[in-house]
């Protein structure tokens, strides 16, 4: 169906159903989602086009102005089925994330008591640590792939692992100085994406990070491949009884996922990776885009790509890290709860296992 696509994802995005689960890519304005008993309808045109078995639907991903039932909406949320809803060209509007929470009162109250606490940057300066460990290794990844560029790559490299040495000095942790890790995590940034860059042809015009709107073609799939990554860290967080609004690197701030946001801080590079790729194996060209006085766009054959390539090859990668993460937030929170929740330590797994 035109406008409606059902993307197969990895066995390992829902290790629990037997079925392969789906991912339904919604870029068609003129698309009408209902459900019938436990069914997805799409109809187009007064018109029915598809059926997709609900408990199949890992998530719903609407990039258009489609129009959806209050009766699925409700279903969907009622088996915690993600909703994401994009706007297809960038008008100034907030992207609309819908997850199930399944809040813990307890473990919300050790996380409020935790944020601004001495445990909370603890927790932060892992986030920072993660994130940094990350970039260092796709640096030396891209040192080998890219000869020309070994050099600056390399060099950008070790000022990553100075800027990683910083989080270890002690005075850092005794005196919990947020800014001052705000401004490690801020350079090193501006000094990963420099040398990252550079990997990219001069067509693409990619100089720095910028969003909102992006300026080049880069950009805009930085900030979509950003914000399903943040989708899926919200719903990590939401599935374990965290509340998503309390942060701990990220201040409290309205209309924020604060948690989302340190949640996603350590996925950015699987993003960054993925974003390489696109261009490297030439799955979208200079001539997928277009550019207008407002920003950059992605033409509607470059999104059905997109979309199509983030949720085979990298979502399962992104999902299993946040709910990792997530997991481990909430053994530490956890233990400082009373009474103590999650007794026995979960695994945290890091952008080093990339199976």
């Amino acid at each position: 169906m035109t406008g409606m696509t059902v993307l197969m994802a990895a066995r390992a995005y829902s290790p629990m159903s037997a079925d392969p689960m789906q991912i339904i890519h919604i870029d068609h304005r003129n698309v009408e989602l209902e459900a019938q008993g436990r069914k997805i309808v799409a109809r187009s045109a007064g018109v029915r086009k598809a059926t997709v078995p609900m408990r199949l639907v890992e998530r719903l991903v609407i990039t258009s102005s489609a129009k959806i039932s209050a009766t699925l909406m409700l279903k969907l949320n009622e088996q915690r089925t993600g909703v994401l809803i994009l706007p297809s060209r960038y008008r100034g509007g907030r992207p609309l994330h819908i997850a199930e929470a399944a809040t813990d009162a307890e473990l919300v109250r050790a996380q409020i008591l935790t944020a601004g606490s001495p445990g909370g940057f603890a927790l932060a300066l892992q986030f920072v640590r993660m994130k940094l460990s990350a970039q260092i290794l796709l640096l030396q990844e891209l040192e080998a792939c890219y000869g020309a560029k070994r050099r600056l790559l390399k060099e950008a490299c070790q000022q990553l692992q100075r800027a990683r040495g910083q989080l270890d000095l002690p005075d850092l942790g005794l005196k919990g100085d947020m800014d001052r890790l705000r401004g490690i995590e801020g350079a090193a940034s501006a000094r990963f994406f420099k040398a990252w860059g550079q990997c990219f042809a001069p067509a693409l015009k990619f100089n720095t990070r910028n969003r909102r709107p992006p300026m080049d073609p880069v950009n805009v799939c930085l900030s979509i491949g950003y914000t399903l990554a943040h989708h899926e860290a919200l719903i990590a967080a939401c599935t374990r009884g965290l509340a998503p609004h309390v942060g701990f690197l990220h201040d409290p701030r309205a209309n924020r996922d604060s948690l989302a946001c340190d949640i996603v801080e350590a996925v950015r590079p699987v993003i960054d990776r993925w974003v390489l790729q696109l261009f490297r194996a030439k799955t979208l060209r200079p001539e997928h885009f277009s550019t207008t006085p407002g920003g950059c766009l992605l033409g509607k054959a470059g999104r059905k790509l997109v979309y199509a390539d983030y949720f085979e090859n990298t979502a399962h990668k992104v999902a299993r890290v946040c709910a990792s993460q997530a997991g481990w937030i909430r053994h530490e929170l956890g233990s400082k709860a009373n009474p103590p929740l999650d007794p026995a330590p979960s695994q945290l797994v890091t952008l080093d296992d990339r199976k």
